[in-house]
């Protein structure tokens, strides 16, 4: 979902302002059965194949090594993040994601959180009680939208025109789909294109995948990697290998991303 967001913003962030909820996709791991996930166990393999069908570097060993007891810490994070700074807040998000999928790091836990947050420049001991008070009742907002809607699966998209919705996508789909959801109802706009540079993709994004870098260009997979190798040969990017594939990262990313803390 994140590169097909990322590409909308490039093209339509013009027209279209993308709003960002949670929906609180693990409570606890209590009587929890979801898409046949039950236990810790089943998420590790989940994600795994996850990896393996979408080509993007997730490691779902976190789940066998130190699983998450629950979504719920690092979900009011984000909404806690959100009343300092959206733009922070978006890279924060991206950042717990990579620390989870690809470090291996609890982040249910408040030190990684806290890690996360310093590293996105916010203020660590405002977001600790934010996320006691006013970003827990942001999430629990969310949480109750998404029972209003009656969403059951996520990711969905909703497509709002004149505070009603128009639209409403939901799952993985094509980028087309989402495209199309717009110009429905903008049908006039014309968009913007995304720069083929890819040094511009990385003044842009400070990480990128494979499978998200050959999206954005709109090319094979193959030329992707290609065209990344060979950056990372002449030293203008980092790379980060995984259990499951590899990261690349801009070199003025934040110090996270290097090969000790990984």
């Amino acid at each position: 979902m994140q590169p097909i967001l990322r590409k909308l913003k490039i093209e339509y962030g013009e027209y279209v302002e993308i709003l960002y909820h949670m929906g609180g996709l693990l409570p606890s791991w209590a009587d929890y059965n979801r898409g046949g996930i039950k236990v810790p166990l089943d998420a590790a393999q989940h994600w795994n194949e996850t990896s393996e069908i979408y080509n993007v570097p997730i490691d779902g060993d976190i789940w066998i090594e130190d699983p998450l007891e629950s979504s719920y810490p690092a979900s009011i994070a984000f909404k806690a993040a959100q009343l300092q700074d959206n733009d922070k807040a978006l890279s924060f998000f991206r950042l717990i994601q990579e620390m989870v999928f690809i470090g291996k790091m609890n982040i249910a836990k408040w030190n990684i959180l806290e890690k996360a947050a310093l590293l996105c420049n916010l203020d660590t001991a405002q977001l600790l009680i934010d996320m006691i008070g006013s970003g827990n009742e942001l999430f629990n907002d969310d949480i109750e939208l998404s029972e209003q809607l009656g969403i059951a699966t996520l990711p969905t998209l909703l497509f709002y025109a004149d505070d009603e919705i128009v639209c409403k996508l939901k799952g993985v789909l094509s980028y087309a789909q989402f495209e199309k959801a717009i110009l429905n109802h903008l049908p006039y706009i014309s968009k913007n294109m995304v720069n083929k540079d890819p040094e511009w993709i990385f003044s842009q994004f400070s990480t990128i995948t494979e499978s998200e870098f050959s999206f954005l260009l709109d090319i094979s997979l193959e030329e992707g990697k290609a065209i990344l190798g060979k950056l990372a040969g002449e030293d203008k990017i980092k790379i980060h290998k995984g259990r499951n594939g590899i990261l690349y990262i801009a070199n003025t990313a934040v110090q996270y991303h290097t090969e000790e803390i990984f």
